[in-house]
């Protein structure tokens, strides 16, 4: 073996096929926004999540670029990861409606989809994705609430899910099988 394969620094440095595997989180929020312990939380948890990450993984962030929640989650996500200088990808599945779309200029590139209604769209995102976070405005589960609908839709494809409640308290649904309390 060469000197350099047993340098620890170089070794370390040297890509692995473990973090060739881009890390694809999704999100889903209302349109009126985030409460503040909604915002606290996906914060500690997002910031939490990407320590746990291998070195130069490449992260994928999928939302549906309106108003409210994900503009807020685009910017708190765009400044975790600018912050900690991680490569990065933010892709927006738009709505259809214009009046509930939003585009920021800041320190990110995004990838915009075409628009699409807002339920497939959102169906969209949870297919793109291996990890969902929810930030509904209700406590518990309502019918005709988008938020709702693709929480459901997540549980449904067996996707990881973290819902962040209101209040800040948080519910993870690994598969379907641990997502009592929150319909079928």
């Amino acid at each position: 073996m060469s000197e350099l394969a047993d340098d620890p620094i170089l070794v370390r440095d040297r890509p692995t096929k473990t973090n060739t595997n881009p890390l694809w989180i999704g999100f889903t929020g209302t349109r009126n926004g985030m409460t503040p312990p909604q915002k606290h939380r996906f914060v500690e948890l997002i910031d939490a999540r990407l320590k746990l990450i291998p070195p130069r993984t490449l992260v994928n962030f999928v939302h549906g670029g309106a108003i409210g929640a994900d503009e807020e989650a685009d910017e708190l996500f765009s400044d975790i990861i600018y912050n900690n200088s991680m490569s990065y990808n933010i892709i927006v599945w738009p709505a259809s409606e214009a009046r509930w779309r939003y585009w920021r200029k800041k320190h990110v590139t995004h990838t915009i989809m075409p628009p699409e209604d807002p339920l497939v769209r959102n169906r969209k995102i949870v297919d793109q994705v291996e990890q969902m976070y929810a930030t509904p405005a209700e406590m518990s589960e309502v019918l005709r609430s988008g938020t709702w609908a693709t929480i459901r839709y997540t549980k449904s494809q067996d996707k990881a899910l973290t819902i962040i409640f209101p209040d800040g308290s948080v519910r993870e649904v690994l598969n379907s099988r641990d997502s009592k309390g929150l319909g079928a």
